[in-house]
C-alpha cells in the first residue's frame, strides 16, 4: 500500500512537534514494512539525514502545476482541490497520515496523531481562547477527527478526550505511548566535560518550553523565590525556548521578585546544548498546564535528569511513578518537591534509574512499529475498492 505522511513545514522552531517528527523520520530504517512511504512537506529544501526507506516530495506551487497537467485535472477544479490532494492523486496514495495540527481536508482516507486537545480543556488561555482562534482550532480538529479512519493518542486520557469531545467511535482511537527522542538516548557527553561542568556551577532547575502563557513559567518564579528565601537553597533557574509573546511578562516578574541574577533566559538552543542542560540540571521542573502528553520529561528520563512534573489529568498515564508530582497552581508544592530531592539523594538517584528504564523500554522505533500495524489493518479495508474506477455517488 502507498502511504503518504504529511509533515507540513519541518522547522526546529516548532519545538516538541519537530522533535517528535524527526524521531519518526529517523526510525524508518529500524522497522520492516511492505508499504511504500512518501513524505509530503512544505518548502523547497528537501529534509536530509533521514531514512533511505522513505521518499520526500515538496508541495511547492511548481509541482502543483505539474500534477494538474499530467493528471488532466481541469484548472477550475484544481482551484478547489488542495495541493496535498493533487499530490496524493498523482502518486496514487491510498492512506495519508497527519500529525497533530498539520491537517489539510482531503478525500483520500487518512489517520491522524493527536498531541493534545487542551484548547477544549483550558479554553481561557489567550493563545487558544480568543473566539477566532478557538473556532479556527475547533474547525480543524472536528472534521479531522470525525472523518479519520484511525486516531492515535499517547494516553488513555487522551483517548477519552477524543471520544468525549468529538463523539468518535472508541474502536477507531488507538493508544500508542509517545516515544523518547533518539537524540536523548544516542548522544553522549564526555565524562571529563561532565565532571568539569558539574564542579563549575551551582545547582539549577531546568525548564525547556516556548514562552506561551500555558507553559506556566510564572509558577516557577514563585517557587524559586520560596526555595531561596524560605528553604535557604542556593538554586538558579534555567529557561530555554522561543518567545511566543509572554517572555517580556516573565522577565518583568523576574525583576519584581528580585531574581534577575538567578534566572537565565537562553532563548532557542541547539540540540547539543539542550542535551547538556538536561545532563547537568539538578532536576527538570515541568509545570505546563497542557498535556497529558509531553516530550521533555521523556527526554529527561533518557539523559538521567530527575523530573518534577505537574499533576495534570492523565499525566500519570504517561509518566507513571517515575516523577514527583505537584499541583501546577501551587508553587509551595514545587518548592517542597525540590527540597525533598535535595534532602534525599537516594530518592533522586532512584528517580534517575526509574526514568532511564522507562526511556529504554519504549522508543521511536517501537512507536513506528505500532503505526505500521495500523497501516496493515487498514490495508484490509482498502482492498474493498479499486484504485482506478470512480464511483457513482447519487
Amino acid at each position: 500500500m502507498k502511504v503518504g505522511f504529511f509533515i507540513g513545514a519541518l522547522k526546529k522552531e516548532i519545538g516538541g512537534s519537530y522533535t517528535f517528527l524527526e524521531s519518526l523520520l529517523r526510525s524508518f530504517d529500524s522497522v520492516e514494512t511492505t508499504h511504500e512511504i512518501i513524505v509530503f512537506y512544505y518548502g523547497d529544501h528537501k529534509p536530509s539525514g533521514f531514512s533511505n526507506q522513505i521518499s520526500f516530495v515538496s508541495l511547492s506551487s511548481g509541482r502543483k502545476l505539474e500534477w494538474i497537467v499530467q493528471k488532466g485535472v481541469s484548472f477550475l477544479s484544481s482551484k478547489r482541490t488542495s495541493t496535498l490532494q493533487l499530490a496524493a492523486d498523482y502518486f496514487r496514495i491510498e492512506l495519508l497520515w497527519f500529525f497533530s495540527t498539520d491537517f489539510v481536508p482531503v478525500d483520500t482516507p487518512y489517520i491522524c496523531s493527536v498531541l493534545d486537545l487542551e484548547y477544549r480543556a483550558h479554553p481561557f488561555f489567550p493563545e487558544v481562547g480568543t473566539i477566532d482562534r478557538w473556532l479556527a482550532i475547533d474547525n480543524l480538529f472536528t472534521p479531522m477527527i470525525q472523518r479519520a479512519a484511525y486516531i492515535m493518542s499517547g494516553t488513555a486520557t487522551g483517548k477519552e478526550q477524543i471520544v468525549n469531545y468529538f463523539k468518535a467511535d472508541g474502536r477507531r482511537v488507538r493508544v500508542i505511548p509517545f516515544p523518547v527522542a533518539p537524540f536523548a538516548i544516542e548522544q553522549k557527553s564526555p565524562p571529563s566535560l561532565h565532571t568539569q561542568k558539574k564542579s563549575e556551577q551551582k545547582p539549577y532547575l531546568f525548564y525547556p518550553a516556548q514562552f506561551w502563557p500555558h507553559k506556566n513559567h510564572i509558577v516557577l518564579l514563585h517557587a524559586l523565590k520560596l526555595i531561596r528565601d524560605k528553604y535557604g537553597l542556593d538554586f538558579d533557574l534555567v529557561l530555554c525556548g522561543s518567545d511566543k509573546g509572554n517572555l517580556s511578562y516573565i522577565k518583568r516578574k523576574c525583576q519584581e521578585f528580585g531574581l534577575e541574577s538567578h534566572v537565565r533566559f537562553l532563548g532557542f538552543v541547539s540540540r547539543e546544548e539542550l542535551y547538556e542542560l538536561y545532563l547537568y540540571a539538578f532536576a527538570l521542573v515541568f509545570p505546563s498546564m497542557f498535556g497529558p502528553d509531553n516530550l521533555p520529561p521523556l527526554e529527561a528520563f533518557a539523559i538521567g535528569c530527575p523530573v518534577v512534573a505537574a499533576r495534570l489529568t492523565g499525566a500519570e498515564d504517561q509518566l507513571r511513578d517515575n516523577v514527583l508530582y505537584f499541583d501546577p497552581l501551587c508553587e509551595e508544592e514545587i518548592a517542597t518537591a525540590v527540597l525533598q530531592l535535595r534532602q534525599n539523594p537516594d530518592l533522586r538517584a532512584h528517580l534517575i534509574e526509574k526514568g532511564k528504564a522507562r526511556a529504554a523500554n519504549w522508543t521511536a522505533t517501537d512507536y513506528l512499529r505500532e503505526i505500521i500495524t495500523i497501516f496493515d489493518e487498514f490495508e484490509k479495508y482498502r482492498r474493498c475498492w479499486s484504485r482506478s474506477e470512480k464511483f457513482v455517488l447519487n
